[in-house]
């Protein structure tokens, strides 16, 4: 790639809200907080539609809830997870805490918990064709007029295409922040025939030199207060309702 054309794809972030305002969100959240965390319902969230929808459910700025076609931000952080629930969405009706869950793959905290890697909940369930025990990432995505990132919960059904993409960003000696990222949905079939939307991630515009440190400087001040790895936190179960049945039955 030439210099001419690689500079033109470069972003300027200086529409970011965090650039205008000079934003020091460690200093903010230590102040107002107290050391607290942010709990995961404590940030905008967007939602995969049901069916065949193809438009993200993102909530606006007074709590509306809006659809949009793609999220275009840069991703701050990915958190891993597991959840266990003994009864399914339609016995509890949703809204209940996971029996186990993991923050980390590795252990689990609740009932079974223990191993995750010998955990029978965490074994492919051929009637079911899934397991048990459901795997997903929690995006942090900062967009534009954004202080603090959306959240994007990636469940089965989208898990490989968010692993590949972020691969191959890795096999391009490429860090997830240092680029602008594209979140899409598709409308694909399982083996059962049944139609969920998927994800598609799409590399957008690179981050300019002094754009990365800025992104790099938040998401250092922002990592100990959202991150459960570093809290060390199993306060926040994930409700069971970011699962669709279509996504379970992808897995």
């Amino acid at each position: 790639m030439s210099r001419e054309a690689e500079s033109k794809e470069l972003v300027v972030m200086e529409n970011f809200a965090i650039v205008k305002q000079d934003v020091n969100i460690a200093e903010a959240l230590k102040e107002n907080l107290g050391g607290d965390r942010i709990n995961f319902r404590d940030l905008d969230t967007a939602k995969l539609p049901s069916g065949r929808g193809t438009k993200f459910i993102i909530p606006d700025e007074d709590g509306n809830e809006t659809e949009a076609e793609e999220i275009r931000g840069v991703i701050i952080h990915v958190e891993k997870q597991r959840v266990y629930y003994e009864k399914t969405f339609d016995e509890t009706g949703g809204g209940v805490p996971p029996d186990c869950m993991s923050y980390d793959l590795i252990n689990g905290d609740g009932t079974p918990g223990g191993s995750c890697e010998s955990c029978p909940m965490n074994e492919f369930d051929q009637e079911k064709q899934s397991k048990p025990c459901k795997e997903k990432r929690m995006f942090f995505i900062l967009r534009e007029n954004d202080f603090m990132p959306l959240l994007l919960p990636v469940s089965v059904g989208s898990l490989k295409r968010a692993r590949d993409y972020l691969t191959k960003l890795a096999f391009r000696n490429t860090l997830k922040h240092t680029v602008e990222t594209v979140f899409k949905l598709e409308t694909v079939s399982n083996k059962r025939n049944i139609k969920y939307p998927q994800l598609i991630l799409e590399r957008g515009a690179r981050l300019n030199p002094k754009d990365i440190a800025i992104i790099k400087k938040y998401q250092t001040g922002i990592l100990p207060f959202i991150s459960h790895n570093a809290y060390k936190s199993k306060e926040e179960p994930v409700p069971d309702e970011d699962f669709t049945e279509e996504e379970i039955q992808a897995a």
